[in-house]
């Protein structure tokens, strides 16, 4: 699918506000913050001018962002003319197209703009307003170029931006002016390395520009679908504090550039060596804006621009292609770790890009029910690069009837293209995360526009939940389940009270903590959806569960004592037990597994969770409703200590836990709280308790509060035996 991306350019204008001391932010010394310029217009419109407004609103307005008779620098300056016809008229430089009101984009620590501006023949009068109408000023223009900076103030609320810059020419006005360099400048902490590429990658396309809801939907994200990566389409679609939380909450991201099509009022003749070397300068700015960020994995550059591409003639295609190509060794000299992708439609541009584009690192595609299709070609073409697919999930409207097509159906299918595509490829992205865009309802999202997930979030968060069932906790045979975590960044798990153990050492290794000894002591493992391999330390390792989807479930299914090695397949419901036998159960997508011990005779029962109608299924033993809420997380356990599994959930939306049978408690009030149950005291009862991943504390009820692993990514490998 196509997301309608609009980058235009930002502009903003200030007044010359002198201020002997420039603001920091409280609490940081001067020394560890870096200033960085983060260009709205230098020669490329990157925010949309388009909030055109006056009495016959902005009729009179003639808009010229190319101008090459008269830049202040670089290559273009943006020229406006108006023909006095109207009483008032002006220009809204806007966080993006046409939106006129919240929610803005998050441009909080903002510290100035800076710009030059000039009047074709000196006299000119316009009022310029800022961030929000915050801030204004009159302004008389020259016949020269003049640089004004506007500071602005800390406790300045910007964190809902939609009027970046206003342009108001009053007094029905003649006049001709010109803009140029227009750049914010923001205080950033010291640059980071460029974070490990995740293997594979399980992303989402992210289309929510209001920062309020990034702690709520980044916590859905990444733990509980288990997303690792976020997909952006342009410049408007993210600011600076976009990736700041992200990396607090351990997502690696794509930093976007929307590269010109010649669809969206933007010049797109790349066989013009001016705008080229225009586009190459815009996009070294941005990146050294940007680049390095503890989130940032790479560069995507697109979106679909061979596709769209006007004039699209076989000679602007080439011409683009080669633009590419030196644009790519560029970015390289600067930044040799980084990883750059375009993004194409299919396959369709692999051929010209190869002939053209060897500088190219990732080759991007956008696909949907062609998948394999993509997938074929790119094996067939023999090119050294990875593939990966920045949109990817159900069949698009041009391939199925979408009116009788209902959420289920779309479900299994956006399971079944992650699983054609996984091993395939470096992984993908799905479209996309919420049920609209700027432009409306899609109806491609995961989740409804209230948060209410979607068949098709289950489906994607069965094919990549990985760390949700363990068969231990008990880590040093005390009895009592131990506070841990596991570090994939390097490995490692950090045991409270306990050793440090590296074990895991691959990206997408997945925790399947167990006593696979009978010792009665939790052994340390992993399995690695790649090869299909568990490692489990100090006992073995055996290859179990080799199709990409399969879900580890761990548990003593033969009442021996012992952790089994088992696999639960969405793809087609069955349970794979090593040494035993292979069950289906659970055939419909986005069901839970949910194995545990039901009806007391120590042996771990097949079950699972269906969050469509809220009922579980048990295996030999029942069907019961018990979580009827969109979002309700399985959190089985034994709560009252009667040597059974007690079914529970825990409602995200309110922090409570439901255990049937037994009481109602609220414990876990943030959004970003997950779930850890688990018998903490030895005496034969879970306690209900959480991990905050923000401050790494463990918050036991009835025991006490823990911190223990505060590095975003961290994993809880504590979670109650089944």
């Amino acid at each position: 699918m196509i997301k309608k991306s609009f980058v235009l350019v930002f502009m903003l204008i200030g007044l010359i506000l002198i201020s002997a001391t420039k603001p920091r932010k409280p609490g940081i010394e001067n020394s560890s913050l870096e200033t960085r310029k983060l260009f709205l217009y230098d020669d490329i419109a990157n925010y949309p001018w388009s909030g055109f407004m006056g009495t016959d609103n902005g009729s009179s307005i003639d808009l010229n962002l190319y101008d090459e008779n008269n830049p202040y620098n670089g290559y273009y300056c943006a020229g406006i003319s108006t023909t006095g016809q109207e009483q008032w008229c002006g220009i809204i430089i806007q966080c993006r197209k046409n939106q006129w009101s919240p929610p803005g984009a998050d441009f909080s620590g903002t510290l100035a703009v800076h710009f030059s501006v000039k009047g074709a023949i000196g006299g000119e009068n316009i009022r310029l307003e800022f961030m929000n109408a915050k801030y204004e000023k009159n302004l008389t223009l020259t016949q020269q170029w003049q640089q004004y900076t506007q500071q602005f103030s800390l406790e300045d609320d910007f964190s809902s931006v939609t009027a970046l810059f206003t342009i108001v020419i009053p007094d029905s006005q003649n006049i001709t002016f010109f803009l140029d360099e227009i750049y914010i400048e923001v205080d950033r902490p010291p640059t980071s390395p460029t974070p490990s590429f995740p293997s594979p990658v399980k992303g989402i396309g992210y289309n929510e520009i209001n920062s309020a809801n990034y702690p709520g939907d980044f916590t859905m994200i990444r733990y509980y679908l288990h997303a690792n990566s976020l997909r952006f389409w342009g410049q408007t679609d993210l600011t600076f504090n976009t990736l700041d939380k992200a990396a607090d909450y351990d997502l690696k991201v794509f930093l976007p550039y929307w590269l010109p099509r010649g669809d969206d009022d933007l010049r797109a003749d790349y066989t013009d060596s001016t705008l080229c070397s225009a586009l190459e300068r815009s996009i070294l700015n941005y990146l050294e804006f940007y680049l390095p960020h503890s989130s940032i994995i790479g560069i995507s550059l697109g979106n679909e621009v061979l596709h769209f591409l006007n004039p699209g003639t076989n000679e602007n295609k080439t011409a683009f292609a080669s633009f590419l190509n030196i644009l790519c060794n560029n970015i390289h000299l600067i930044y040799p770790s980084i990883q750059i992708a375009y993004v194409a439609v299919r396959s369709e541009a692999l051929s010209l890009l190869q002939t053209y584009t060897p500088n190219l690192d990732i080759y991007g595609s956008n696909a949907y029910g062609n998948i394999a299709s993509v997938i074929e070609d790119f094996q067939n073409s023999g090119w050294n690069k990875p593939l990966l697919f920045f949109e990817f999930g159900c069949f698009g409207w041009w391939e199925k009837d979408w009116n009788n097509y209902p959420d289920e159906e779309r479900a299994r299918d956006y399971l079944y293209h992650w699983n054609v595509l996984n091993n395939r490829s470096r992984g993908g992205y799905g479209f996309t995360w919420l049920d609209k865009d700027e432009n409306g309802f899609i109806g491609w999202g995961i989740i409804d526009n209230d948060r209410t997930p979607k068949p098709q979030f289950y489906a994607l968060a069965s094919g990549w939940r990985n760390d949700y069932i363990f068969h231990g906790n008990d880590y040093n045979g005390n009895g009592k389940a131990d506070t841990a975590v596991y570090r994939p960044s390097n490995g490692y798990w950090y045991i409270r009270n306990g050793p440090y153990i590296r074990w895991g050492i691959q990206d997408g290794d997945v925790p399947v903590p167990g006593d696979y000894n009978g010792d009665g002591t939790t052994d340390i493992a992993v399995y690695r959806p790649s090869n299909g391999y568990w490692y489990i330390r100090e006992v073995g390792n055996y290859c179990w569960g080799i199709q990409s989807g399969d879900i580890p479930v761990p548990g003593d299914y033969n009442k021996d004592g012992k952790t089994d090695i088992a696999v639960y397949r969405p793809s087609n419901g069955f349970w794979y037990i090593r040494g035993g036998s292979s069950v289906c159960w659970g055939i419909q997508a986005g069901d839970i597994p949910v194995p545990g011990d039901y009806n007391g005779d120590n042996r771990t029962d097949i079950a699972v969770y269906r969050p469509s109608n809220g009922y579980w299924y048990i295996r030999g033993i029942g069907n019961y409703r018990w979580g009827i809420q969109s979002g309700d997380i399985p959190v089985p356990g034994d709560y009252d200590g009667n040597g059974t599994t007690d079914i529970a959930i825990y409602r995200h939306s309110n922090g409570y836990w439901y255990i049937k049978g037994g009481s109602y408690v609220r414990w876990g009030i943030q959004t970003e709280d997950i779930p850890v149950q688990a018998d903490y005291t030895g005496d034969g009862k879970f306690e209900i308790a959480v991990f905050r991943p923000s401050n790494g504390t463990w918050y036991i009820k009835g025991v006490g509060n823990y911190v223990w692993g505060k590095q975003a990514g961290d994993i809880p490998v504590t979670r109650g035996k089944n």
